[in-house]
């Protein structure tokens, strides 16, 4: 089943510690769940990548699942760039005035 981007970065989500350590070259192994989701995503993420990638995972040869799960933190760092993008912040300028004075002002004026 082909993930929407949104649906895949969701499931990349829960492999960012993993990630991580990859990117510092400390990872030594993936839980069953990781594992797992590798599985599940694999399709969408082999159609959305130019990196090689194995021809099918197989879950036992650590050769594969090494070289998929880099083409795995490739995407996830574009997606991440897309989808964690901070909210802009509005901002307000005062002028130090509060209502009040500003009525007084006003009331001064007409007198």
């Amino acid at each position: 089943m082909m993930l929407t981007e949104k649906e895949l970065y969701n499931k990349l989500k829960i492999l960012e510690k993993s990630i991580n350590l990859f990117n510092k070259n400390k990872l030594t192994g993936l839980n069953a769940n990781e594992v797992n989701i590798l599985k599940i995503t694999f399709d969408t993420v082999k159609s959305m990548v130019k990196t090689p990638m194995p021809v099918k995972l197989t879950t036992s040869c650590s050769s594969c699942i090494k070289q998929a799960f880099s083409a795995y933190v490739d995407l996830y760092g574009k997606l991440k760039d897309k989808f964690d993008k901070p909210e802009p912040v509005e901002t307000v300028v005062t002028t130090g005035q509060t209502e009040s004075n500003n009525l007084n002002k006003n009331n001064k004026k007409k007198r």
